[in-house]
């Protein structure tokens, strides 16, 4: 009976034993497969680290190329904004880049699938290779970029009061009209000083426009300053007085509604409640980038006339597209028959051309001789059809109460024009034929042909150039080039102060973000 029990008791234990094993063995099957999982996890998670930084690194170069290195706000507005009707061909080009990206990411692993396929102490050298040189890569690309576009710039996380010293909200009951003229903006791309410099270029690239300025005003020192490099930038600038900046937790304030800086004020508001009809040309959609969200947004009565207004008002006819839409001669050749029914009323209109978006612009009907075989022709070509538009203008009923004025939106987003690399300090091109100011144009001529001014500085320009008078010539962030007594924030504090302050956070600037209570 003992030895019975004592059995018993033997076969327990190494029943005990047997499950411990068991156990044990479960165990380590376990963490190896974790560790294997882990292995497996880790692996993939380099392998993206690399294919993030390779995509970072072809993109940024891609940009880089084709429009010169951008600043953080000009990404941020790129990768914020509405892409709906952009250049098909811009497209085309940055997804070869994100292919190219998924391509190399490809011979990387396969290559280190190759070099480890033998031995145990190849493959730890692959492993410990892509371990350390996958974040190696991603943090070196990111830190570079970061550097060069101030990411990391403290000023980011900091607070100004500029807006709050030098805002100026002017409401349309405060502006007195002694004259009502129409105007007709016609906002050029990439239209910049530089095209007219003989010495780097051997001619002049767009004699037409420039040959405008000889008999009548422009303003010259127009730099491009902070929060005003990209088109929808520059409007806004020129229509609020403001630069643009997306705030980076930019869901809070609303933006991807339809709503524009919804509280802020507008030239828009001012000039409808003053009895104008605003119109805004493009020969592109103007969803792009949130362009038509301004006017729908500040006016009662918007007048839009972009692609998909044409492309209904065509009844099912075909239009002649190219690159980012209408071309631009087919455009004017649309607001000149528009102007020719106009009304009585008087007019605000604003005319986008997109021919000569850098680098490569379009070049269509081949109105000029090819010269150059580059971006140069398109420039060319452009300064054609603006300049025979402005002289058709001269020509009809409606020229002697009538401003036309010529702005560029932006520097061309380009390093180099025709293998030419375009130099550091450079300028926006402007012309006023015909201003209603009442101030002495001839006094403004010889006194103040060069000033230190930004685009916000031209949005109680535009308004004092239609007849209205400010109240102080001073507008949002800008002030009058009219009245050559008042210095212009560029004058008073200067470029490097102005681009350093604007680019922090402001609660009176974030709360144009918001609509109005």
């Amino acid at each position: 009976m003992r030895n019975s029990i004592q059995y018993d008791r033997g076969e327990e234990r190494r029943g005990e034993e047997r499950r411990g094993e068991e156990r044990r063995g479960y165990a380590l099957c376990a963490l190896a497969g974790v560790l294997f999982s882990l292995y497996y996890v880790t692996n993939a998670f380099m392998v993206f680290l690399f294919f993030l930084a390779v995509l970072e690194l072809a993109v940024t170069l891609w940009i880089n190329a084709r429009f010169g290195l951008r600043s953080i706000e000009e990404i941020v507005l790129t990768l914020a904004l509405p892409i709906t009707g952009v250049n098909p061909r811009l497209v085309l080009s940055l997804s070869k880049r994100v292919l190219s990206s998924f391509l190399i990411t490809g011979i990387y692993v396969c290559l280190l699938l190759w070099s480890s396929r033998e031995r145990e102490a190849e493959r730890s050298v692959a492993y410990l290779g892509l371990l350390v040189f996958s974040p190696a890569l991603f943090l070196g690309v990111n830190a570079y970029y970061g550097r060069r576009l101030g990411l990391f710039s403290k000023s980011r996380h900091e607070y100004t009061s500029l807006y709050e010293e030098r805002y100026r909200r002017v409401e349309a009951e405060d502006v007195v009209f002694d004259a009502k003229n129409n105007v007709i903006l016609i906002l050029a791309e990439s239209l910049e000083e530089t095209f007219n410099d003989e010495e780097l270029f051997g001619k002049k690239i767009m004699p037409g426009l420039f040959s405008l300025r000889e008999k009548n005003l422009s303003f010259y020192g127009y730099k491009q300053v902070s929060g005003t490099s990209a088109t929808i930038s520059a409007m806004t600038a020129y229509l609020f007085g403001l630069p643009l900046f997306l705030p980076f937790d930019i869901n809070r304030y609303g933006f991807f509604s339809d709503l524009f800086l919804p509280s802020a004020g507008s030239l828009l508001e001012i000039l409808e409640k003053h009895g104008y009809d605003v119109f805004f040309f493009a020969g592109y959609d103007t969803n792009f980038a949130g362009g038509k969200n301004i006017f729908n947004t500040h006016l009662k009565r918007p007048n839009i006339r972009d692609l998909p207004y044409f492309k209904e008002q065509s009844r099912g006819v075909p239009l002649e597209l190219r690159g980012w839409g209408m071309p631009d001669f087919k455009l004017f050749e649309a607001v000149k028959r528009h102007f020719s029914s106009m009304k009585e009323r008087p007019f605000f209109a604003i005319i986008k051309t997109s021919d000569t978006h850098a680098p490569e612009g379009g070049f269509f009907e081949r109105l000029i001789s090819e010269e150059w075989g580059d971006y140069r022709d398109s420039l060319a070509e452009s300064d054609w059809i603006v300049s025979d538009f402005v002289r058709w203008t001269q020509e009809q009923d409606f020229a002697a109460n009538t401003t036309v004025i010529v702005l560029g939106d932006h520097l061309a987003m380009t390093s180099k024009v025709g293998g030419i690399s375009m130099p550091d300090d450079r300028e926006i091109y402007n012309v006023f034929i015909n201003p209603a100011s009442t101030f002495n144009i001839d006094k403004i001529n010889k006194n103040t042909q060069r000033r230190a001014y930004a685009a916000f500085d031209l949005a109680p320009t535009l308004l004092e150039s239609a007849g209205g008078k400010l109240p102080e010539g001073r507008y949002g962030l800008g002030t009058s080039l009219f009245r050559s007594h008042l210095s212009t924030l560029l004058e008073t504090k200067g470029e490097r102060y102005y681009n350093t302050e604007a680019q922090k956070k402001s609660v009176l600037y974030q709360s144009f973000f918001f609509p109005r209570v």
